[in-house]
């Protein structure tokens, strides 16, 4: 094989592959359709990154709302002012958006708002990966504080680490590489296969038992309904910054 067919060959696989972290989120956001249904907002959802799609059928009626007009979506709005009317909504995906918002407890807040009672909010938010201006990246979130964030307004019935340390590392040399611009990056590109078996040490038992290696991840994926028995209703700011939703 020539040195261009093999430049070729790695350009045409680099262009396919997704970080780790995407990956993470694809596969777990397709784990979750089954919990899509009915009226169903997908916030932040314009730029369509990653191979993920909700799932259509007659049953469900799905909107995208985002705050960038130029990504074409359904509704063009910020999340701290979703224009919904209240307890309309079955499904809300909210997938890699909290982190680029300046009051993420107020977005928690909106989201509430207007599910129903038993609504699915389906959530991904990063943790230990690069910054991506969105246009801003205000925040990273702990376990703790996105469970204290939904608490008691929400009841979470999947949570997950999205990758442990090994995931973290092959994220971190994968995701510059087959998204660098430079011509360099051709020399990394027999790396990929490697960064493939080192991501894979997180299946390991040795790995998800260790205290050390566990306590690293690219993020979380959750599922949690809204309780039935929580207030539906506008918020103060008190409650906006505690991340209670409160009338």
């Amino acid at each position: 094989m020539t040195s261009v067919k093999i430049s070729s060959y790695f350009t045409i696989h680099v262009i396919k592959m997704r970080s780790y972290r995407r990956i993470h989120i694809d596969n777990d956001l397709a784990s979750a359709s089954k919990y899509i249904r009915g009226t169903t907002l997908n916030i932040g959802g314009g730029r369509k990154l990653g191979r993920f799609r909700a799932p259509e059928s007659e049953s469900i009626i799905h909107t995208v709302l985002d705050i960038d007009p130029s990504l074409n979506p359904d509704v063009t709005c910020d999340a701290h002012n979703l224009p919904i009317q209240t307890g309309t909504v079955d499904t809300v995906i909210a997938s890699e958006l909290l982190e680029h918002c300046a009051n993420p407890n107020k977005v928690i807040c909106e989201i509430s708002r207007v599910l129903k009672s038993g609504g699915t909010l389906i959530l991904t938010v990063p943790f230990m990966v690069r910054l991506h201006r969105d246009p801003d990246d205000f925040y990273r979130f702990s376990d703790t504080k996105l469970k204290d964030m939904l608490n008691p307004t929400f009841e979470i019935e999947h949570f997950k680490k999205q990758g442990l340390f090994f995931t973290v590392i092959a994220n971190s040399i994968r995701d510059p590489i087959i998204n660098s611009k430079s011509q360099l990056r051709f020399l990394a590109y027999p790396m990929l296969p490697l960064l493939d078996a080192v991501r894979h040490l997180d299946s390991f038992d040795f790995v998800k038992s260790s205290r050390l290696l566990s306590a690293y991840t690219t993020g979380f994926f959750l599922v949690a309904k809204r309780r039935a028995d929580s207030v539906q209703a506008g918020t103060t700011d008190e409650s906006v910054n505690g991340g209670t939703c409160h009338a």
